[in-house]
């Protein structure tokens, strides 16, 4: 896999950049925004990793021109995920909060292209998942951990994610936005579950 990283403490991708390859993947490395705009314009990758807080161009901006290409964007942010930063209108397709595993981007990189690669949708009553378009019914955008906790409601499995509060609180509310009858709710012996109000 063809990956694009873009961060601007220069110690980071090398560290990162030989894990990698070790796992496979032809890594390219640049420290700015402009630069990885030139890059992009340039060459095709199957994923960037961005760090949020990358110089001369607001990270928001490149994600936006990315997502045009179709190029899968995790963002790595200093910052804690909340449900609210998950409804903005530019929305990375992942975000992983410092300071991780090596084995956590490993996983989330795989998790982002097998959800770009993939033919199925997720459907519970009014509400839909297609995973390689990242998006709530064709209309909001969703991450890659919003469509795996919506994947293991669907399928009545336990939720291994640790921000699961952070996406089901997000669902919700885009749920509500759209006016859909879709809702997660935590039922009692039951645990979460999808329900129709």
């Amino acid at each position: 896999m063809k990956l694009l990283i873009a961060e601007q403490d220069r110690d980071f991708p090398g560290a990162f950049t030989a894990l990698l390859s070790l796992d496979g993947h032809d890594v390219t490395t640049v420290y700015d925004g402009t630069q990885v705009l030139t890059r992009i314009a340039a060459e095709s990758f199957d994923t960037a990793i961005v760090d949020e807080s990358l110089p001369r161009i607001p990270h928001r901006e490149l994600i936006e021109t990315l997502r045009k290409d179709s190029v899968p964007v995790i963002v790595l942010t200093s910052k804690r995920l909340s449900a609210d930063k998950l409804q903005g209108e530019i929305l990375a397709n992942a975000y992983l909060p410092l300071p991780f595993l090596p084995e956590e981007l490993i996983k989330l990189i795989d998790s982002v292209n097998d959800k770009k690669n993939s033919s199925g949708k997720l459907v519970f009553e009014d509400a839909v998942i297609v995973p390689s378009d990242f998006r709530l019914c064709g209309e909001l955008p969703v991450t890659a951990g919003e469509i795996d906790v919506f994947s293991a409601l669907l399928k009545n499995e336990p939720i291994n994610n640790k921000r699961s509060g952070v996406y089901i609180s997000s669902l919700n509310a885009k749920l509500g936005q759209l006016g859909k009858k879709t809702r997660i709710r935590y039922l009692i012996n039951e645990g979460y579950r999808l329900v129709r109000i």
